[in-house]
């Protein structure tokens, strides 16, 4: 969308190094930042905005933010001139209604799964304002946030002892393993998909797939970053960030994986034929 500009990144890496590190990490990025003077910028997930807004806000630069999971009034826009983007609603509730048909279960246990992420947090109070069990319709919910790799890995392959009949796999990039080293994200999905007792489902795109989760009504990434990217492109041609309202994204996608879905022998709910984009 904006490959008519120079586009320089720069990254925290929040999500894998300790939290005592974070600010070391800011002040390495804003740095980096400030020598580079851009035109504008644009700021992804909840960490680097949260790390980097106050030093931002004191700036002329236009920003577009994406990737954020809070409500508007957590971020104090107020304090920005030229501000504007595009707040994440992860499709938490849509997405596990739908397993009550795809499981044939009148009413099915889910066990949901974070990793303890600033993200993670957020996500988790839109869904259960902080309770750990939940009802949505006839479904009951189970959700459990921690970063630690090996409880994950209990909780999965248990899973069906412990009577649920499906994982569902939210976050997961912020694991370690005992000895404090990190768990990277696609070793652990993989893992899931090998030794889960029950099928797994996910809330975001990235997470479906051969080599993943079965499938699930998913956030898309690359229509949230499409509508960042056309804000930008206004600003940059002369629009102002005031006059551009934050707009939030609660737009999804079918997303399924054939093989996944052969493997546990499930079928798509009526309803959903043509409306599912399929993996392998």
């Amino acid at each position: 969308m904006l490959a008519g500009h120079q586009l320089e990144r720069f990254q925290l890496d929040t999500k894998r190094m300790q939290r005592e590190d974070y600010e070391r990490a800011a002040d390495r990025v804003w740095y980096e930042l400030k020598a580079y003077d851009p035109e504008l910028i644009l700021i992804g997930d909840d960490n680097a905005f949260r790390l980097l807004s106050a030093r931002l806000s004191n700036q002329k630069v236009p920003l577009v933010f994406l990737g954020l999971n809070g409500a508007p009034r957590d971020y104090g826009l107020e304090q920005f001139s030229a501000i504007t983007g595009v707040f994440e609603r992860p499709l938490l509730k849509r997405s596990v209604l739908f397993l009550s048909a795809v499981l044939n279960k009148e009413a099915p246990r889910i066990l949901v799964l974070f990793d303890a992420s600033t993200t993670s947090t957020v996500s988790h109070e839109h869904l259960s304002q902080l309770e750990p069990y939940v009802k949505v319709g006839n479904i009951h919910i189970d959700i459990r946030l921690d970063n630690r790799s090996e409880v994950w890995r209990e909780r999965v392959s248990q899973a069906k002892v412990q009577g649920y009949d499906a994982v569902t796999v939210g976050l997961y990039h912020t694991l370690s393993e005992h000895d404090g080293s990190y768990t990277e994200p696609d070793e652990m999905l993989g893992w899931i998909h090998d030794n889960t007792s029950v099928p797994s489902f996910g809330f975001w795109d990235f997470s479906i797939g051969p080599r993943g989760n079965v499938g699930g009504f998913v956030l898309d990434g690359y229509a949230h970053g499409k509508t960042a990217a056309r804000m930008a492109e206004r600003i940059l041609n002369g629009e102002p960030a005031s006059s551009i309202y934050p707009v939030i994204d609660d737009s999804g996608r079918w997303l399924f994986s054939r093989s996944g879905m052969k493997k546990w022998q499930l079928k798509v709910p009526e309803g959903l034929d043509g409306k599912i984009d399929w993996l392998d």
